[in-house]
């Protein structure tokens, strides 16, 4: 068998081939776009007001001319769950997430994108199966563990520049636990992290394993693995404070998320930036058509559908008879009705992957190379 030579694969291809955003005020255009979002921002902002006040003195809360309560105005907005039919600014502006909500939006323009929360799919144009009852939920999640007092999003980086793109939403598990870090596809254009981070890392958090959601710089793979080797670097560094384990630890990934996930178990964290540290114990890849590999790869869990547009099923399950034959373990699952970016898999015939994958990291969780 013919091993391929390691090297980072140069970003291109067919998910590269970006598409513009719906729903997005082009750059520059002030108008009417940026008055009717300012308009609208407004309008929130005096109807959230007026809600809150009313709900106050129905309920009986007294409130003092300087604006205090029994319950402050502020701790109910933080702990205020969202809602499908809420905006995309409802999101930004909550006092929970507003510090960095930025970094839950696919693209940073998606700010005055004109959509709700239950049609934010559209911002992600090479994700299916984007379910707004599961993008509302994960931002609840979020929203809940604000308000209880944990910290929620790390940045990794020290100089500003790239922190202003780079961070980690940290869904906690068991205390000493392994940890998973998500690599959310996005073609290296955008990071779908509201459909293939935050949903599928609270299926992983409720299994009791501590969840990492890489939010990573677009524009191409070399980038994006070295942000995730950053990354990977700051959490081992860092465990004992966030209260996580570094044996046995995992890397996901969704299409473009795929690749880097991929790179990191074939070339190791130290060759793409980060330090020297074990590979991953697993890698779990979903519709990626990446094709190199090492004698050396962790085992690995490939998932597809048939019918995938971008993803070729062909060449992931070629991929995966390579590493077997190479005698690394690793299993290959084909739906058939599920597409392409189907993340977390429900209301397809692909919902359930995730326990299998989830089984096959405890499999191999004793420890990494």
């Amino acid at each position: 068998m013919t091993e391929h030579r390691a090297g980072l694969v140069k970003p291109g291809g067919r998910l590269n081939a970006g598409a513009t955003p719906l729903l997005t005020a082009p750059r520059g255009v002030s108008c009417p776009c940026g008055l009717l979002h300012s308009l609208l921002l407004c309008r929130w902002r005096l109807l959230m007001s007026a809600a809150l006040l009313s709900g106050l003195l129905l309920s009986g809360t007294p409130v003092s001319a300087s604006g205090g309560s029994a319950r402050s105005m502020e701790n109910i907005m933080e702990n205020r769950p969202l809602k499908a039919d809420g905006t995309l600014q409802d999101m930004l502006e909550h006092p929970a997430l507003r510090s960095f909500a930025k970094h839950l939006l696919p693209r940073p323009e998606d700010a005055y994108a004109l959509c709700t929360l239950g049609t934010v799919g559209r911002l992600m144009p090479w994700h299916h199966s984007v379910r707004p009852d599961d993008v509302v939920a994960s931002l609840n999640r979020l929203i809940r563990d604000v308000s209880a007092g944990k910290q929620v999003f790390y940045s990794f980086y020290d100089e500003k520049s790239l922190r202003e793109k780079t961070g980690l939403f940290f869904l906690r598990g068991k205390p000493g636990a392994p940890f998973a870090l998500i690599c959310p596809g996005g073609g290296f254009v955008y990071v779908g992290t509201l459909h293939e981070g935050l949903p599928p890392g609270e299926i992983i958090s409720a299994r009791g394993y501590n969840v990492f959601i890489l939010q990573y710089r677009t524009g191409g793979e070399e980038t994006a693995c070295a942000d995730m080797a950053a990354a990977v670097s700051w959490i081992f560094r860092n465990a004992a404070n966030l209260g996580v384990g570094t044996d046995g630890w995992s890397v996901w990934g969704g299409s473009a998320g795929a690749r880097m996930a991929a790179d990191m178990g074939t070339y190791g964290s130290a060759a793409l930036g980060g330090d020297p540290l074990p590979r991953p114990s697993a890698v779990i890849m979903a519709y990626t058509s990446h094709s190199l590999y090492s004698r050396s790869d962790p085992p690995t869990f490939a998932v597809v559908s048939a019918d995938d547009p971008i993803a070729s099923p062909a060449v992931m399950r070629k991929r995966t008879d390579a590493l077997i034959a190479a005698g690394i373990p690793a299993e290959f699952h084909l739906y058939r009705h599920a597409s392409h970016g189907f993340g977390t898999g429900r209301g397809t015939d692909a919902w359930g992957w995730m326990d299998d994958a989830v089984r096959f990291w405890e499999e191999h969780m004793s420890g990494n190379r």
